[in-house]
């Protein structure tokens, strides 16, 4: 279990306050911490680490690609990351072809290099594992939040005082200088009802958890307005004008031999992932359309 936080300002980004967001949430990683900063995006990442797969300092994140084009903040475990870096070997596309060695063994390299030479759905297509991270793209300056089809780990995303921000929990965008968000009734309805608030809703107004097999990309010149991908549909929230992502369809499917679970039959016919449970409206103030992509409600 790792810790990730970080937001998209429209002015200068204070490393200390992405600190402090991370700090919120060290209960998460109390084995390193780590801050990114793109000033001239405004754009802030926060890592708190649990050290698992590589112990060592080579497993450091925020993690910035061999190219310089990728900065992964990743919370999470890709069980078969070995066989990911021995094709990428095989492909003559990882450092090493470049001359330069792998710093480490974790999953976290394997991943970002993974994207950085296959691009981020070839990527999640190959990928065996629970995770929830955030991608910076530093050439096309777009943020992509993305989490594991069945929701393992957590991810939070919304607004707060005109930053687009997102952690692993609420009390991370809570530390925040000017968070004001009200409690959404809604959602406490929801808990009264179920006892458990289902996505994409939270307890706040304009923060939401992202549904299990979601893609939301977030650009730093339209930081009001996201667009998620999710069950084989693409929504716009908060009636932005930024162009619209790509369907999920099933590039977060599990790839360990024969699918199983949920959504197993539809990945067969190649048809992506069935996504089970009633849709949910996004609240007032964030758009009035519904994610149509049925996202079973979870916890966390």
């Amino acid at each position: 279990m790792c810790g990730i936080a970080g937001l998209i300002s429209g002015s200068k980004v204070d490393a200390a306050l992405v600190r402090r967001m991370a700090a919120a949430i060290a209960h998460r990683g109390p084995d390193d911490a780590g801050v990114w900063i793109d000033q001239d995006a405004g754009v802030g990442l926060g890592h708190r680490r649990l050290s698992i797969v590589d112990l060592s300092p080579s497993g450091h994140q925020p993690m910035i690609s061999n190219d310089g084009r990728w900065v992964l903040d990743y919370n999470g475990e890709i069980y078969n990351h070995a066989a990911m870096r021995a094709t990428l070997d095989e492909d003559k596309r990882g450092p090493a072809n470049n001359g330069v060695p792998w710093r480490g063994h974790s999953d976290t390299e394997t991943l970002i290099e993974c994207i950085a030479a296959w691009g981020l759905d070839r990527a999640l297509d190959q990928a065996v594992g629970m995770f929830a991270f955030a991608l910076w793209d530093r050439k096309d300056r777009k943020l992509h939040l993305v989490r594991d089809r069945f929701g393992e780990k957590p991810l939070y995303y919304g607004w707060v005082a005109g930053s687009f921000v997102f952690a692993s929990e609420l009390k991370a965008i809570r530390a925040l200088d000017g968070f004001d968000n009200a409690i959404d009734r809604r959602a406490v309805k929801a808990l009264a009802a179920r006892n458990y608030i289902p996505a994409p809703l939270s307890i706040y107004k304009r923060l939401f958890k992202l549904p299990p097999g979601a893609i939301l990309t977030a650009d730093d010149r339209q930081r009001r307005s996201v667009d998620v991908a999710v069950g084989g549909h693409v929504d716009q929230l908060d009636g932005g004008a930024g162009s619209c992502g790509q369907p999920v369809g099933d590039r977060l499917a599990l790839r360990a031999g024969q699918p199983a679970g949920p959504g197993a039959d539809a990945q067969r016919r190649g048809r992506g992932p069935r996504w089970a449970g009633r849709h949910v409206r996004s609240p007032p103030g964030v758009g009035q359309r519904p994610v149509r992509g049925r996202a079973r409600p979870r916890r966390g």
